[in-house]
Formats: structure tokens, C-alpha cells, sequence
């Protein structure tokens, strides 16, 4: 029997389309420019009614040919928007993992799905969703094959010996073995192994994210694994000062059983370190380089940032927030505020691969 299961959102956001500005986005140039002037007056703000799309009509996926009879499994997370007629548009693949098979057959279904589209205070808004494809073969017999496990071993094994070239030969055997969402989640937990010796933090965010899958009532691995994996995502989080991230990974945290005490108060520090942080006065900069891609993502925490020391081209940048989204071209020594009643907001910065940067948030 094989079984398509349809995740829950990890994580989505309502927007409201504008022009150009309208959303309150402010530019000042150079730094002190906020410095002046009498502090904004408080002000009583009105209660907001929101309602989430919701699936009224699904789109099952077509379990595909040929990773079916090789009985192979995976997973897809979509990102998309609802819009007011409640069909899904700008369908994007957030993460993957298994046969590209899989990727086509997501995309498919969903665009077969229709929603019950967001309201915003009883108007019908855009709005964003996620949501994850789980491609399973339900009553199979061995989680784990012997041979699989033997690779997987010989895969550590060079890696705790610092064998690099032995290291990435099984690893590449390893990928090609790997059918199982179980095997898929250890293969990923290796290559996060090997990315810890030889990988950028990114590299290992993105393997250790692959790991874990975004569907967290599923886990394709023991507890105890699955929670080691769990805070050294979030460790690596706080280095890089993905504090949006770190957050939505420390609620992710609380929802474990058999933490011990002294791991949740450390968890609870964090997160308590992360709101004070958010409401300081301190300056956070994180550094930056656009990736091959064209663009460099980043959450903020504030409401107000800079680019600065740039070196390389930057040419425009994407902010999206929970209430509205905005594209404008980059101008040297400006800060740019939006209001914060936008919500918590993400810039995707464009540009030449290679340029780096440091982003401020103010």
C-alpha cells in the first residue's frame, strides 16, 4: 500500500499587496538620521480579526511511476500564496528531499487544490501557506536495510578518522542507496556529519533541516537523535543570529517528550534572550554573500536595518512581511524602516554572486 500524507503548514503568513511605499517603508540616509526628533507618541492600536486559508477542496497527488517501482520515498515542501478566489499561484519548492518525480507530482496536486481564501477583517486578502508532500510506502517490512546501514557506518567512520576523500565516496554511494524516508533523514544526518568537518554553517543548516523534515509530527529517527539534531540546529541558528528561525526551533524544542530539565531551562534562556535582544538598543549585524542564485535571505527581528561595506553589486531588495511585501532598489548609505504594525518581515537581498555585505538591523 503506499500513502501520500499531506503535512500541516510549518509556517504562514498573510500578506496585503501594495504599491511602492504605501506600507510605511522609511529611507534616511546615513545612520544618525533617526537620532533627531521627539520620540513617537504611544497610540492604542484596534483588535485584528484574521482567518487562515483553508483547504476546501484537495488535490491528491499521483504517487509517480518509477520511484514507485524502485519503492522509494520523499517529501516536498511547497510555498505558495492563496489568493481571494482561493487558488494557489507563485508555487515555489522551499525543500525537497528523494526523487524530483516527486517535486513534479506535489506541484500538480496542489495546483488541483483549492482554498477557502484569508480574511482580514472580514475582506478577503492574499495570502501565504506552506504546506508538505510526504510520498510514503505505508506497511513496509525493513525501515533500515542491512546495506544501507553498513554504508551509513563506514560513512562515520571516515569522517570521525578525518578522511575526507573516503568520506565523500561513501557518502555519494550512501545517497544513491538511501529509498526510505527513514534511510533519506540518516543520509542527510551524515552529510550533516561531514558538514560539520568540511562544510560551511549553511551546508550544515541545510542538511540538518533535510534531516528533520518540516512535518514535525513526523520523525524518521530515535528520539534521542532527533533531539541532538533538533538543538544543534538551533545552536547553529543563534551563530548565524537567525533569531525568526532560532525561534520557530526552540517552539519546535518545547514540543519534545523526555527533555531533560536542565535542557529546557536552557532553551527557555534562549528564547527569553532572544525577546530581550529583539527590544535593545544593541546594534545586530549579520554578515552576508548572494549566492549563485542571485539573492541572500535573511529574517529580521527589527524593524529597521542597513546595508553597509559592500563589496561586489546589489541591485535591489524583496521584503516580505506578514501584512505586506515591497521590492525596491538598493541606495547606498540609507536605512530603511517599515511600520511596525507590518509585522515580522524577511529581506531577500539581489545581486552579483559573490557580493558580500553586512546587514545591520538598527
Amino acid at each position: 500500500m503506499i500513502g501520500i500524507r499531506l503535512g500541516s503548514p510549518g509556517f504562514s503568513r498573510w500578506i496585503l499587496f501594495s504599491r511602492v511605499l504605501t506600507f510605511g517603508v522609511l529611507l534616511s540616509s546615513g545612520f544618525g538620521a533617526f537620532a533627531a526628533g521627539s520620540p513617537a507618541e504611544p497610540h492604542s492600536m484596534a483588535v485584528e480579526s484574521i482567518t487562515l486559508p483553508k483547504v476546501i477542496k484537495r488535490g491528491v497527488p499521483k504517487y509517480p511511476h518509477r520511484p514507485l517501482t524502485k519503492e522509494e520515498e520523499g517529501w516536498v515542501f511547497l510555498s505558495f500564496f492563496v489568493d481571494t478566489d482561493g487558488k494557489p499561484y507563485e508555487i515555489d519548492v522551499s525543500d525537497a528531499s528523494g526523487s524530483p518525480g516527486f517535486q513534479t507530482a506535489a506541484i500538480q496536486a496542489l495546483k488541483r487544490t483549492r482554498f477557502e481564501p484569508a480574511t482580514y477583517n472580514g475582506k478577503k486578502i492574499d495570502h501565504e501557506y506552506r504546506m508538505q508532500y510526504t510520498f510514503e510506502i505505508m506497511g513496509k517490512d525493513n525501515l533500515f536495510r542491512d546495506s544501507f546501514k553498513r554504508r551509513f557506518y563506514e560513512v562515520v567512520e571516515a569522517i570521525s578518522r578525518k578522511e575526507k576523500n573516503k568520506a565523500e565516496n561513501e557518502l555519494e554511494v550512501l545517497q544513491g542507496l538511501r529509498k526510505t524516508l527513514h534511510e533519506d533523514a540518516m543520509y542527510w544526518t551524515a552529510k550533516y556529519y561531514f558538514d560539520q568537518s568540511w562544510g560551511s554553517i549553511s551546508d550544515q543548516l541545510l542538511s540538518i533541516g533535510r534531516a528533520l523534515g518540516h512535518d514535525k509530527s513526523r520523525r524518521y529517527m530515535n528520539t534521542k537523535l532527533h533531539q541532538q539534531l533538533l538543538w544543534a540546529k538551533l545552536n547553529l541558528q543563534l551563530q548565524e543570529r537567525k533569531y525568526v528561525s532560532a525561534l520557530n526551533t526552540l517552539d519546535r524544542f518545547e514540543d519534545l517528550d523526555g527533555v531533560e530539565e536542565a535542557l529546557r531551562q536552557q532553551a527557555a534562556k534562549y528564547k527569553r534572550s532572544i525577546e530581550d535582544l529583539k527590544s535593545s538598543a544593541k546594534i545586530i549585524s549579520v554578515e552576508g554573500t548572494i549566492a549563485q542564485n542571485n539573492q541572500w535571505r535573511h529574517e529580521l527581528i527589527r524593524n529597521r536595518f542597513s546595508v553597509v561595506d559592500v563589496e561586489g553589486n546589489i541591485n535591489e531588495f524583496d521584503l516580505i512581511c506578514q501584512r505586506n511585501r515591497l521590492r525596491f532598489k538598493y541606495e547606498p548609505e540609507l536605512d530603511y524602516t517599515f511600520d511596525g504594525a507590518s509585522g515580522t518581515c524577511g529581506v531577500s537581498v539581489r545581486g552579483d554572486p559573490g557580493t558580500t555585505f553586512t546587514l545591520i538591523q538598527l
